[in-house]
């Protein structure tokens, strides 16, 4: 699911959000957050898990390719608070089409000077 502009604004908006996609008949099990928008990693796991998803795929660049945690693999973010694993997988976003017309617009700007 792609959450919302606004779906980690407010505690619970992210889980409605896919419970609304649910009782549409929609199996939603993971997602990624528009603009790869949250304010923290805790507080957008802690939101992802809320709402009963399995994986998140948030933690990326939004101008560039890459992999933002180094890690080119599933794993299991850390929380702090509980000194345990969170028990939805972040999976790493390596490319957003942003990227790609950035990208294109550098290799531009490079070949013409």
């Amino acid at each position: 699911m792609h959450g919302s502009y606004t779906s980690l604004e407010a505690h619970g908006r992210l889980a409605d959000e896919y419970r609304e996609l649910r009782e549409l008949g929609h199996a939603v099990t993971g997602g990624r957050q528009h603009w790869l928008r949250y304010r923290t990693p805790a507080q957008l796991m802690e939101e992802v898990c809320a709402a009963g998803a399995r994986y998140d795929c948030t933690f990326g660049y939004a101008a560039c390719p890459g992999f933002r945690n180094g890690a080119c693999f599933p794993f299991p973010p850390y929380n702090f608070t509980t000194e345990s694993a969170f028990p939805a997988l972040e999976l790493p976003l390596m490319i957003m089409d942003v990227s790609l017309t950035a990208t294109r617009s550098r290799y531009a700007v490079a070949r013409s000077t």
